[in-house]
């Protein structure tokens, strides 16, 4: 890991995961997890945060798969819940800023912007 912005990640108001990089971006629950548009009405991009640093939806963890990184990268997997290494994610925090899903993807990345600033925040 290097900090870079495509590897940082924004939890909105309504629960979904957007790429800090590409913020109109959004992890969504498949057997494997993909990043797609995000879409309001795409219940498999809201994410269950009760039990972290386990994530969650429907009932099933996202999973490191075979529990370790080849060449710095891995597969991202939904499985059943196991408590193991590869199920814990840390670093994810709620952001309380309930526009952000409702804004068209044109204006996320300006929107972000200005509450970084108007926050004093370090960029993402």
């Amino acid at each position: 890991c290097t900090g870079s912005v495509d590897e940082q990640w924004l939890v909105d108001a309504s629960g979904r995961i957007r790429s800090a990089a590409q913020p109109s971006k959004c992890l969504t629950a498949t057997n494997d997890i993909s990043l797609s548009d995000c879409d309001a009405q795409r219940d498999t991009q809201a994410w269950d945060f009760a039990a972290l640093p386990q994530l969650k939806y429907a009932g099933r963890c996202v999973d490191l798969s075979q529990g370790f990184l080849t060449n710095g990268r891995g597969k991202l997997i939904m499985y059943g819940c196991t408590g193991g290494a590869n199920q814990k994610w840390f670093g994810l925090s709620l952001n309380d800023h309930a526009l952000l899903p409702l804004l068209k993807s044109r204006n996320l990345v300006s929107f972000i912007g200005y509450a970084q600033r108007r926050d004093n925040v370090p960029s993402l």
